[in-house]
């Protein structure tokens, strides 16, 4: 059939449009890309302004270019959370902003420390999860191999089939086994190690957060004895912060020498725990089942580690509760911050729980007012209304409502 000249115009306009739709494609993309970049940079922006609120870094205007020059360089982009905590610090610090500095600084500690706990935490678990499964079929005949291992939980495929691909494919028994022992040997030989170097790192972690509480302290002081007490609430408040002074000074005196036992008790129990390859778990099948957590607890090391973070855990609470006695305010507030941050530090090994409910604490704890009821004593009445003043004459509001929910009162 002849073609129309129709179609030769609309052949011709088919053309022309796919040419202008090719000569196109080239700024379409440019385009699409620029977008994608832009809106990479709005993520990463957000992710800073985030980082930045979190590490309490509050940038002056000096500070905001020093940042946004920070963040088009390739080394802070590819750095961690924590290094570029660090880096902003340190820009922070080059404008003379000291204090955000040091709030960036110890927000980036704070966050290396998380991460060291969180890799214990993970490392106990793979410990317990292979060891139990060990535990479970060591005994077994090889006729009984099959049935047990069809009977180990998810958990444990997962765990396994990591480190020996196919093994529950394998239709060797004896060989089975043969596996699954030489991986909870060296499992079990590399968790010792591991956790002995991860409570050493947390230990280093937690000494540097007492100097920068150390720290804290005398440059209040130093304040507190440069502003003089020329008027009646200034001689009270110097009255109050020698007190505090006093009573912090007693607390870790009075705990110095336990402190010192209780970790030179933990690193000689982790010394001769470290030596040790697998043993804890080498008891009867139906002892092991259910009580490889009981096991691990067990160890020397994790009941002298419990007892040392313990003891530190009170010396904090401890220092919390002489607080209070503090008048609401920023020095105040920044000692709640740093011994806040000593108390969430300290780790307490997989022994806890069940030592908690099989030994409660017999010290005679205060008594406490029912937090179902709305009546205050006098003593906790007078405490609410200095916080609500404290609050009128510009204290952080979290901050106080939390050392009010910390000293018990009712109602927070």
């Amino acid at each position: 059939m002849p073609f129309l000249m129709s179609d030769v115009a609309s052949g011709s306009n088919a053309a022309m449009t796919m040419m202008q739709n090719m000569a196109a494609a080239p700024n379409i993309q440019q385009e699409a890309q620029l977008q994608l970049q832009q809106d990479q940079a709005k993520v990463e922006a957000l992710k800073l302004s985030n980082l930045a609120t979190d590490s309490g870094l509050k940038a002056t205007q000096d500070a905001k270019a020093k940042l946004a020059s920070l963040a088009a360089d390739p080394k802070f982009k590819a750095a961690d959370d924590s290094s570029k905590i660090r880096m902003m610090a340190l820009a922070s610090g080059e404008t003379g902003d000291v204090k955000s500095m040091a709030s960036g600084f110890a927000a980036a500690e704070a966050m290396d420390l998380k991460e060291v706990q969180t890799q214990l935490k993970q490392q106990e678990a793979n410990g317990l999860v292979i060891g139990s499964a060990f535990a479970a079929i060591k005994d077994a005949s090889p006729e009984k191999m099959p049935e047990m291992l069809n009977s180990m939980s998810p958990e444990q495929h997962k765990a396994i089939e990591a480190q020996i691909p196919n093994f529950f494919k394998e239709n060797d028994p004896k060989l089975q086994k043969a596996q699954l022992e030489a991986l909870f040997e060296n499992t079990s030989g590399r968790n010792l190690l591991a956790t002995s170097q991860l409570r050493t790192q947390i230990v280093d972690m937690q000494n540097k957060q007492k100097e920068e509480h150390d720290r804290a302290m005398k440059e209040i002081a130093e304040l507190k004895r440069g502003s003089g007490a020329g008027t009646k609430e200034t001689a009270l408040e110097l009255r109050e912060w020698g007190s505090f002074q006093r009573k912090t000074s007693s607390i870790d005196n009075s705990n110095k020498k336990e402190l010192k036992e209780l970790e030179d008790a933990w690193k000689e129990a982790d010394r001769k725990d470290s030596t040790k390859t697998g043993v804890i778990f080498r008891s009867t099948a139906k002892e092991s089942a259910g009580t490889d957590k009981d096991k691990l607890a067990g160890l020397e090391s994790t009941k002298a580690w419990n007892a040392y973070q313990q003891k530190k855990k009170e010396v904090l609470q401890e220092k919390l509760d002489a607080l209070e006695s503090l008048p609401e305010g920023k020095e105040k507030d920044r000692l709640f911050d740093v011994l806040q941050r000593q108390l969430d530090a300290t780790d307490l090994g997989p022994e806890t729980k069940a030592a908690s409910k099989a030994a409660p604490d017999t010290k005679a704890a205060p008594a406490k007012p029912d937090a179902t009821s709305n009546k205050l004593t006098a003593e906790q009445q007078a405490t609410v209304s200095k916080a609500e003043a404290a609050i009128k004459a510009g204290a952080d509001p979290q901050k106080v409502k939390e050392r009010l929910k910390q000293a018990g009162i009712p109602g927070y």
